[in-house]
């Protein structure tokens, strides 16, 4: 009973998290942070979830380069991507969080050994109630919040199937794309 009456308040958490994004009732506070502070914060987050299952996060970072977002939103975006990502995967896979500079943009990728989307699956990934699970749970909200957090942040967020290299397997890759800003007075 206490574990289910768990999974109820996180699914009206949830609910409600998503519903204040979209109606512009949550104020996010965008500063300079660095990405690899907000990574260790979802897997720390996440390290039950993830050690139950035998997945293995390898955190690469090429750039301190800081993001300009509200940390704490984005903590949980990240964490919805990579709950989203162990739940499609096999025990024991790896998932590789990735941060560099390409241009003038911060460049976030978490790639998963998921198997991949399928073309429709990835034209409605980001929707509201759309979850790729029929019947096994979930709210189907988790990506829907990640990219209203990310696009709040001045972000893009997409998703595409990978090939696998090497021993990895074919998986899904998450891309989020911010601006590199001078400062938060720019978002004004």
């Amino acid at each position: 009973c206490q574990e289910q009456c768990g999974r109820l308040q996180e699914n009206v958490d949830e609910f409600l998290a998503a519903s204040r994004l979209a109606a512009g009732k949550m104020k996010l506070v965008l500063k300079p942070a660095r990405a690899e502070d907000i990574v260790a914060g979802a897997l720390g987050e996440l390290a039950p979830v993830l050690e139950k299952r035998g997945i293995r996060v390898q955190v690469f970072s090429e750039s301190e380069q800081p993001l300009y977002c509200d940390s704490g939103w984005m903590r949980a975006a990240i964490a919805n991507i990579l709950k989203n990502s162990a739940e499609s995967m096999e025990e024991g896979g790896i998932i590789e969080i990735r941060h560099r500079v390409e241009g003038k943009r911060n460049i976030l990728e978490l790639t998963d050994e998921g198997g991949g989307i399928s073309e429709d699956a990835g034209r409605h990934l980001f929707e509201r109630f759309y979850t790729g699970r029929q019947g096994s749970g979930g709210t189907g909200l988790g990506l829907a919040i990640a990219r209203e957090v990310v696009e709040a942040c001045h972000g893009t967020i997409d998703a595409f199937s990978v090939s696998g290299e090497g021993k990895r397997k074919d998986g899904t890759r998450f891309r989020m794309k911010f601006r590199i800003l001078s400062g938060p007075e720019t978002y004004g």
